[in-house]
């Protein structure tokens, strides 16, 4: 695959094959958008305005505590309250504005500038992958070689692929990536069956691999709602 510096973390993802490579991908923007939120951006005020603004999901004011510096999350986490409280709870709460405070709140905490940076990335990423895979046949090949696409992330790509590809390359694509996705289940389905035959005493002292039990509810929760928490 010809590369340049759009195409580099898309090479990067496909060529390990185990699991979902949409979830890696996500995992590597996550990472990016931490470090750079949890960096010296921190400190800068356009940035700063916009934490303010958006704040954080629950699991990234998590990450974040853990991997930025304490005195500057410090500061983000004092502005954030301040922006909360000029924004919805100023003033005396009588039962009309507790409810408007409500709303804004519930508005407030619905948005994350961690998941903001990972969507808007996300969603440029897609694209290429998919411009590319319209004109190089070795993406092509490196995407028939995955292991599997998590159901959330299957369902993704079917309906941004009906976007960005032409026919032709769309019908291929839902061929190659329906015949993975059906080859995976037929696997986890059996070895979630030996899982649960494992208990099963009337089983005991038989031949069933434990081997392909072991480990068959985590590769089913990945497969059923993927990868995306470190």
């Amino acid at each position: 695959m010809k590369q340049d510096i759009t195409t580099i973390p898309i090479s990067e993802v496909l060529e390990q094959t185990e699991g979902c490579f949409v979830c890696r991908m996500r995992k590597m923007l996550e990472k990016r958008a931490l470090e750079y939120a949890s960096g010296s951006a921190m400190m800068e005020p356009d940035v700063r305005i916009k934490m303010n603004d958006l704040g954080f999901c629950a699991y990234h004011f998590k990450k974040m505590d853990e991997t930025s510096g304490r005195l500057p999350f410090g500061l983000v986490l004092k502005s954030h309250i301040e922006h909360i409280e000029s924004k919805a709870l100023s003033g005396n709460m009588s039962s009309k504005k507790a409810q408007k405070a409500a709303y804004k709140c519930a508005d407030i905490n619905s948005t994350c500038f961690v998941c903001d940076k990972i969507e808007w990335a996300m969603s440029r990423m897609i694209k290429t992958f998919f411009k590319k895979y319209a004109d190089e046949r070795d993406l092509r090949n490196m995407f028939a070689s995955q292991q599997f696409l998590c159901l959330p992330h299957y369902s993704l790509l079917i309906e941004e692929g009906r976007r960005e590809l032409n026919k032709k390359i769309y019908d291929e694509f839902c061929s190659t990536a329906g015949d993975m996705l059906k080859k995976y289940l037929k696997t986890l389905e059996e070895d979630v069956t030996v899982f649960c035959n494992m208990f099963d005493y009337r089983n005991s002292g038989g031949d069933t691999d434990n081997s392909r039990g072991e480990g068959a509810i985590s590769r089913a929760i990945e497969f059923l709602g993927g990868s995306f928490f470190e």
